[in-house]
C-alpha cells in the first residue's frame, strides 16, 4: 500500500545542507505551499462564510480542465515514481501542481470576482477548485510530510481517512462543509 512507503528509508545518494534545505522550505514550501493554503482558506472563510463552496452548476470552466485533470491524475502518474523510490520526482510533480494552483489563483483573481454578484457561482466554483487541489496535495504529501499533510486536511475541515483512491474523485469535498481552524504551516525560520 502506497502510505507504507512511510518505511522505506531514504538512500544516501542525495547531497544535503543545512542552506539548501532551508532554502527549499522557504520556496517551495514556505512560499508555494504554504501560500497557497492561506490564500485558498482565507478566500473562503472571507467571501464563503468559512464552509466550501459547492462547484457551479456547470462543472469545471474551459479554463479550469487543465488544472482539474492535472490534480485527478496526480496518483497515477506519481505512482511509478514512487515504486522506483524516486522521491525527488514525485515531489516535483506535486510542487507543479501547487505552482500551477497559485498561477490558478492570480489567472482567475477570486478577489475582483468578489466584487460582482453576478460572478458568485463563478467565485464559488473557483474556491472549490482549490479547496480540491489542496485536499489531493494532502493525501500525496502523507508519506513525505505526515504533519503537513494532517494539518492541511484539518484546515480543510476534513475528518476521514486520506485515501490514495481519493484522489481521482472530483469533486470529493462536501458542499458547504465547514473548514477547520487555520494554521501557519511552515513558520519563518530565525536566521542563526
Amino acid at each position: 500500500r502506497y502510505f507504507l512507503l512511510r518505511e522505506v528509508p531514504f538512500g544516501q545518494d542525495g547531497a544535503f545542507s543545512e542552506e539548501a534545505i532551508t532554502k527549499r522550505l522557504e520556496s517551495d514550501l514556505a512560499n508555494d505551499l504554504g501560500n497557497l493554503v492561506h490564500r485558498t482558506l482565507s478566500m473562503i472563510e472571507r467571501y464563503c462564510q468559512s464552509v466550501v463552496p459547492p462547484l457551479g452548476a456547470v462543472g469545471c470552466a474551459v479554463e479550469d480542465e487543465p488544472l482539474k485533470q492535472e490534480a485527478t491524475t496526480l496518483a497515477t502518474r506519481v505512482q511509478p515514481a514512487m515504486e522506483a523510490l524516486n522521491f525527488s520526482q514525485v515531489l516535483e510533480m506535486i510542487f507543479a501542481l501547487v505552482s500551477h494552483a497559485n498561477r490558478y489563483i492570480e489567472s482567475q483573481t477570486p478577489w475582483q470576482l468578489a466584487k460582482d454578484a453576478a460572478m458568485r457561482s463563478r467565485l464559488e466554483t473557483v474556491l472549490a477548485i482549490l479547496a480540491e487541489i489542496l485536499r489531493i496535495a494532502a493525501i500525496v504529501l502523507e508519506p513525505f510530510m505526515p504533519r503537513v499533510a494532517d494539518s492541511i486536511w484539518k484546515q480543510l475541515g476534513c475528518t476521514g481517512p486520506k485515501r490514495l483512491a481519493d484522489c481521482s474523485r472530483w469533486p470529493a469535498l462536501a458542499a458547504n462543509q465547514p473548514i477547520g481552524t487555520r494554521t501557519v504551516l511552515f513558520p519563518r525560520r530565525e536566521a542563526t
